[in-house]
């Protein structure tokens, strides 16, 4: 049975040969995006946090996580982006 570590280099290999990169290619799996201020907002308590995923966002079907915070005065800002 493969572990978990083995089941991802293999994802990974099958990613490089679809993607047709060269052996050794280096590729980023997923990009965390917070600016100062999206940091400053998660950290200033809001009441709701709104989180969705949305899929195959482009030709490697990768995913767009985003994160929303939503205030007691119906203000809304975003909190975190990843792809």
């Amino acid at each position: 049975m493969m572990s978990l570590l083995e089941r991802m280099e293999e994802h990974i290999k099958l990613l490089h040969s679809k993607m047709n990169y060269k052996d050794g290619t280096d590729i980023v799996l997923i990009l965390f995006f917070a600016s100062d201020k999206m940091i400053c907002m998660v950290n200033m308590f809001p009441e709701v946090f709104f989180m969705d995923v949305t899929c195959s966002m482009n030709c490697q079907n990768k995913l767009l996580f985003l994160m929303v915070l939503k205030y007691a005065n119906g203000e809304a800002h975003i909190g975190n982006i990843s792809v």
